[in-house]
């Protein structure tokens, strides 16, 4: 998981502080449980695929909204992200 912040931040405790390199993506929303996320990234995969671009990092997911904040699984919103290769 990771969650974007802005200026300069210092990591504490458990959590580690890592500037991701900037570049393109390719993303999408998934909303529903995290069950059904595989579907997510077929489609993503596949459009990527499409467009004959490479995955250039390991995908990542922020979960917009989920069991802390929503009554159903049926509402998680969960942002998949795979970074892509500049070729």
């Amino acid at each position: 998981m990771y969650l974007p912040i802005s200026g300069t931040t210092v990591a504490r405790g458990p959590i580690d502080v890592v500037v991701l390199p900037s570049g393109p993506v390719a993303q999408t929303f998934h909303r529903g449980s995290y069950d059904t996320i595989p579907a997510a990234y077929e489609a993503v995969f596949a459009w990527i695929r499409e467009h004959g671009l490479h995955q250039a990092g390991p995908p990542r997911e922020l979960y917009l909204t989920g069991p802390d904040t929503a009554t159903s699984a049926d509402d998680y919103l969960t942002e998949v992200v795979v970074p892509l290769r500049r070729d």
